[in-house]
């Protein structure tokens, strides 16, 4: 999922702007989509900014 809404183009990654804006990118294709096209792909829109942080290599607490 995460590598058709935002692919990993760049390894250089300069304060984390390049991982935000990937984590931005999924997050907002996540949440595009309609409750039945997430319940397809076994989440729920709860589970969308976790899900957005763990693809782009995020850390969160």
């Amino acid at each position: 999922i995460a590598e058709a809404l935002a692919p990993r183009a760049f390894r250089f990654d300069p304060f984390g702007l390049v991982s935000g804006y990937r984590a931005y990118l999924i997050y907002t294709g996540l949440a595009a989509k309609s409750n039945s096209e997430l319940a397809k792909l076994g989440i729920t829109r709860r589970d969308i900014p976790r899900i957005a942080a763990e693809a782009a290599d995020l850390q969160i607490n």
